[in-house]
């Protein structure tokens, strides 16, 4: 399912992107939803400066880079050659045309420990309920699909992701990861922010 996901990446990268950008809910889904079996996070409700931050980032390889380690972020590195940084601002348009989407958990966990370790843990930066800080560029957590939160913070612990200091923000979101253990309770913490979801 991989080896086909990534060969209809590049037949879209390969060819001329559409003005309506429908092609981003190929992998991400028809509402930008999400889609876990290619690892494509929910799109809607995505901050501008956070499209910015990240489309940046793959377009420059300081995300994506490593295909074995991150493939759908290599991927995403490929895809991001088509988009030019003038177009980001039709992109929310097209995300924000779509019809809300109701996030489903995925996620076994125990909400009430996981308000309380994302109270310790998290808060700081993405704010007292997950709703993000633009200022500390910590996105909204609870626009993305749960399954997605634990596996990009496994990413993180493992340096799949956030390793390159020219990321500030997600070099940041590394060196933090890294600070917890490895048994460390993300379930809990994605399904307490379940509860938080605008989305639901």
């Amino acid at each position: 399912m991989r080896v086909l996901a990534g060969a209809m990446l590049w037949l879209f990268a390969g060819a001329a992107v559409t003005a309506d950008y429908t092609y981003c809910t190929l992998c991400h889904g028809a509402n930008a939803g999400g889609n876990e079996g290619i690892a494509a996070p929910a799109l809607k409700g995505i901050e501008p400066w956070y499209l910015t931050d990240a489309l940046a980032a793959y377009r420059n390889a300081t995300r994506g880079k490593e295909y074995g380690q991150d493939t759908a972020g290599s991927e995403m590195h490929t895809v991001t050659r088509q988009i030019e940084p003038a177009e980001e601002a039709a992109i929310l348009k097209f995300f924000d045309s779509l019809p809300a989407t109701r996030l489903t958990t995925t996620v076994e966990g125990n909400a009430a420990n996981g308000k309380k370790l994302y109270a310790e843990t998290c808060a700081a930066c993405h704010g007292p309920r997950g709703h993000g800080n633009a200022d500390l560029h910590a996105p909204d957590l609870t626009r993305l699909n749960d399954w997605y939160i634990v596996s990009s913070f496994a990413r993180y612990q493992s340096g799949a992701r956030g390793t390159d200091p020219a990321n500030v923000w997600a070099y940041q979101m590394h060196l933090i990861a890294n600070t917890l253990p490895a048994d460390y309770a993300i379930r809990d913490v994605a399904r307490y922010l379940a509860t938080e979801s605008r989305n639901k």
